[in-house]
């Protein structure tokens, strides 16, 4: 497939399918649907599990293996690993700790049984910074696309591209909800589904082309730290649930599967479409 057109789909491809699922909040079933989300969101931090053990972390030290044979070297600097991952880890926690955090969905959740919301980290009149963490986090999530794409990595493209889109559908759900619930205007409201949605592929676009004149350290360190945000976010997303007996069981299960699922895809791709 022509590389452009490959690019335009995946861009078209991460923009609906986070709009259609951010639609659901504004439809009169939409309270349904709350029951599953925790479900979803078990099942997406295993996938952002699995893709950051099984995926993120080897593609990223093997783009860094190719760069130290670019440049004659025999080992590459591990050290440079640990700092990547470190850093992308800790500055989703400063995003979180500055009010900026991506968990939103366990907040408008507890809105709607208990209208609570002081464990949430964000100011309390003010929907813009949870809608700025969850949209910074989208736009991460476009980087690491932009540089498997870049890098012409089947095995990474794939994956990255279908655990994103099941990160991406609690989350997309999660803006439009809460953004309805502290927002008066549904223009609003819409609008900031818009913007979340725009994010990945706009960032996708801006990392494709950047990345095309780069080393594939600077891609594999990119990769690295897109490996640590989803270790943080993949945390915060399971941990409260693990505190609670009655839903730590059904939530492990649902990251276990999450992980099995990624080492599958990651099995399949490798043995298919890296070979050809």
């Amino acid at each position: 497939m022509d590389p452009i057109l490959q690019l335009l789909l995946v861009c078209l491809a991460t923009f609906t399918g986070a709009i259609a699922m951010g639609a659901i909040p504004f439809m009169r079933s939409a309270n349904g649907f709350m029951s599953r989300l925790e479900d979803m969101t078990g099942l997406a931090a295993g996938f952002l599990i699995g893709a950051a053990m099984l995926v993120a972390i080897p593609e990223g030290i093997e783009m860094l293996g190719h760069a130290a044979e670019d440049a004659g070297l025999h080992e590459i600097d591990v050290f440079a690993v640990g700092i990547a991952l470190t850093t992308g880890f800790l500055f989703m926690m400063i995003l979180e700790a500055f009010g900026f955090g991506h968990d939103i969905h366990e907040e408008h959740h507890d809105h709607s049984v208990a209208h609570g919301h002081d464990h949430v980290n964000h100011p309390t009149k003010s929907v813009m910074p949870a809608i700025v963490g969850l949209t910074v986090h989208a736009f991460i999530d476009g980087m690491v696309i932009g540089a498997a794409m870049a890098e012409q990595s089947a095995a990474l493209t794939l994956t990255m591209v279908l655990v994103i889109m099941m990160h991406k559908f609690p989350a997309a759900f999660s803006v439009s909800a809460f953004s309805l619930h502290e927002r008066s205007d549904r223009n609003r409201s819409k609008l900031d589904l818009l913007v979340f949605a725009a994010a990945t592929p706009v960032a996708i676009l801006i990392f494709w082309n950047l990345f095309q004149d780069v080393s594939s350290m600077m891609r594999g360190l990119a990769v690295l730290f897109s490996a640590g945000t989803f270790l943080y976010i993949a945390t915060v997303d399971v941990l409260p649930a693990m505190h609670v007996r009655s839903r730590s069981r059904r939530v492990a299960g649902l990251v276990l599967a999450g992980v099995l699922a990624i080492l599958l895809l990651t099995i399949f791709a490798h043995a298919v479409l890296d070979i050809h």
